[in-house]
């Protein structure tokens, strides 16, 4: 019988782990080249993995060792080391977790489904771009952008990282946000009155658009603020269109955006539902694209 003298446990892993963290935090602490926020993040950073880990341990299970562990040693990927072996199959329990979750994964032999493959079966290792670019390379993946065999598994349902530049899927495997409030919704009344609103819905459309002859629709501005008469800026409308003409900006006859004085009126009214997180991103692209205009 092997003796498991001198093998470390989970446990050892985690707590050298923590121990070289303090480490660092203690060398960086003292550093005078970093500024006090800084200073402040890594110790906070220190203080949120001494408490996971004092209720990790207390739970003393593998399976809840584990994330941390993977979220400590956490590393850059070394493409070249990689074996094809890793993409002819997924984890049985991420296989599981997809079943009892309803969530379409890409078939295997497609590069997102090695792509994907190769992520679950490596969770303490994440991917950059030119990662993407080595790995489409390496294995022969035709794709005219790598870094989408890797960043889109979140649109499928699958939590994946929120670091910006890195791309990995978080273990233990989740639903990401959107997937779950799908998965949880519940229509707020009977399966009659449920139909009798998507009815109402299509009914709606096509009183608006399609019974309407072709004679009632106009030429219409897409951007009713800019005085460019060019075709670019003229789009077929049907009659419905006509009052909302001071209030949007048309991509197309079917799709639309608030202008920006009508934007702040929606969202202020609860209407929008954008989150601050989503302003302050719109705040930023706006920004970005005044400086080129």
């Amino acid at each position: 019988m092997r003796s498991n003298r001198g093998r470390k446990t989970n446990q050892d892993l985690v707590l050298e782990q923590v121990a070289k963290a303090g480490a660092e935090f203690i060398t960086r602490f003292v550093d005078e080249n970093l500024c006090e926020d800084a200073n402040r993040a890594m110790f906070e950073l220190f203080v949120s993995m001494t408490k996971e880990l004092t209720t990790t341990l207390k739970d003393d299970g593998e399976k809840n060792i584990k994330p941390l562990i993977y979220q400590m040693q956490r590393s850059k990927i070394v493409v070249n080391e990689l074996s094809s072996a890793l993409m002819n199959i997924y984890p049985a329990e991420f296989l599981s977790f997809v079943k009892e979750n309803g969530i379409k994964i890409p078939n295997i032999d497609s590069g997102s489904g090695k792509a994907l493959a190769v992520m679950l079966h490596t969770p303490d290792k994440y991917w950059t771009r030119s990662d993407c670019d080595s790995f489409a390379k390496k294995f022969n993946i035709n794709t005219t952008d790598s870094i989408q065999l890797f960043n889109k598994h979140e649109q499928r349902g699958i939590k994946s990282s929120t670091e910006k530049g890195k791309y990995y899927i978080p273990y233990p495997y989740q639903l990401s946000n959107k997937h779950a409030m799908r998965k949880n919704f519940k229509y707020d009344g009977t399966e009659a009155q449920k139909n009798l609103a998507i009815e109402k819905i299509k009914s709606t459309i096509k009183h608006d658009y399609i019974d309407p002859p072709n004679s009632d629709w106009q030429i219409g501005h897409k951007n009713p603020e800019s005085t460019d008469n060019s075709s670019h800026n003229l789009v077929l409308q049907p009659p419905i269109q006509a009052k909302y003409r001071d209030q949007y900006v048309f991509i197309d006859t079917l799709t639309k955006m608030p202008t920006p004085e009508y934007f702040g009126t929606l969202q202020e009214n609860g209407k929008l539902g954008y989150t601050k997180e989503q302003l302050q991103q719109l705040r930023d692209v706006i920004d970005k694209l005044l400086i080129n205009y």
